[in-house]
């Protein structure tokens, strides 16, 4: 690209085509694009001109044929070929958008109008600066035309009531709801939070939770405890053993120990337990058996630095030696916090951070899931791993099998 903006490297139709589709694409989502278009033709060499005559004749007509058919205008040039002066088009100047348009695939160009609609809309009912329609233009791009329509009727609802105390299911809008507007940052949150002028959108959300169990033989068959809110009294008697697992299924099939509790701690949620359970840090053994795969490590260090004194279970280099071959690479697909059934996206390796709670062996782990280096898998996840083996594993560390 030239000091002025000319394109220098054009030679044909399909470099047109190209040029300008990259033109429209770079104006898309901006209130005031800039017409007229200019871009310079790249002219045959006096070798060229000679060697190929023809096809460079062929080339030049075709491009002058194709731009006087959709409305562009042409300045010129001439070369000389031997004793042979001939004209060639040397520079093409797209004078709109709808002239652009025309060059474009049926497809495209209706895409373009949407977005440019679409544009259009948000700068006719939200006064706010133009910067932000044109952000919020580009964000919500790829939204369905209801999900697009439901933004617009919710940011209009946001900025004329008060909603922070307000959980989103309380807001009258049908199809409006906390799992439609997805996580904190999700991309519809951030739209309508641009649209009113607020740094975030913020609602009474639903209260974290966290489901656990005893594992006491008087407790079998009894409903699962469900904790939304700090749990300081009551709490049974006799425990000195918790057991954190990742998996729902391990966590519902662990078997009876006497003294002892399962928390299901899903993911990242785990980290609700020492705020939602405070009295698992006093307890004499504390237990967490998670994935092994980067996150659930960090989650591992995380607890650890909460001040929840966690053994890791199967979650070091022996343990992923032994069952490397159960890894994988791939995970659940996700979109706008759901997961979508039956995709897949492949794991990607990241820098490792600094772990201040991990041992040695977990950071070497962790270290190697980061970076991919030395291991066939970033993930070995906890269901394919025998819970026997796990179980075996936490009965030797308490004592009760020789």
């Amino acid at each position: 690209m030239s000091a002025n903006g000319r394109k220098r490297t054009i030679r044909n139709v399909q470099d047109l085509q190209c040029a300008v589709k990259r033109r429209l694409e770079q104006q898309r989502f901006m209130l005031h694009p800039s017409w007229p278009y200019e871009i310079g033709v790249e002219l045959p060499h006096r070798d060229e001109l000679m060697n190929h005559y023809g096809a460079e004749l062929e080339r030049d007509e075709a491009l002058r044929e194709y731009v006087n058919s959709k409305g562009c205008t042409i300045t010129e040039v001439t070369r000389q070929a031997g004793v042979t002066k001939n004209v060639f088009v040397r520079s093409v100047s797209v004078p709109s958008e709808a002239c652009a348009l025309r060059m474009m695939s049926r497809a495209d160009a209706a895409q373009y109008h949407r977005s440019r609609d679409r544009l259009h809309l948000l700068r006719q009912e939200f006064a706010v600066a133009d910067e932000a329609v044109e952000r919020v233009a580009k964000l919500t791009d790829d939204f369905a035309d209801i999900d697009f329509e439901l933004m617009l009727e919710a940011a209009h609802y946001c900025d004329e009531h008060d909603v922070h105390n307000m959980t989103a299911r309380q807001v009258p809008i049908p199809g409006f709801h906390s799992k439609w507007l997805g996580s904190e940052n999700s991309a519809r949150r951030r739209a309508i939070a641009m649209l009113i002028e607020t740094d975030a959108l913020r609602f009474k959300e639903r209260p974290g939770e966290i489901r656990l169990r005893m594992l006491g033989d008087q407790y079998q068959g009894l409903p699962d405890c469900v904790a939304v809110q700090p749990w300081v009294e009551r709490v049974p008697k006799g425990l000195h053993t918790a057991i954190i697992v990742e998996n729902k299924d391990t966590y519902q099939h662990m078997p009876v120990l006497e003294g002892g509790v399962c928390i299901w701690g899903c993911g990242w949620a785990a980290l609700r337990i020492p705020t939602l359970l405070p009295w698992v840090k006093d307890l004499s053994r504390v237990f967490y058996w998670g994935d092994m795969d980067a996150s659930g490590l960090e989650i591992l260090n995380d607890l650890r630095g909460k001040g929840l004194p966690c053994e890791s279970v199967l979650m070091d280099m022996d343990a992923y030696r032994r069952y490397e071959r159960f890894g994988t690479n791939v995970a659940p697909s996700r979109k706008q916090g759901s997961i979508e059934d039956g995709r897949e996206v492949p794991i990607r390796t990241r820098p490792a951070k600094t772990m201040d709670y991990l041992n040695d062996s977990e950071n070497e782990l962790y270290r190697r899931l980061c970076t991919g280096q030395d291991v066939e898998y970033l993930r070995l996840e906890q269901e394919r791993i025998p819970l026997d083996d796990a179980w075996h594993e936490i009965e030797l560390r308490l004592g009760e099998v020789g």
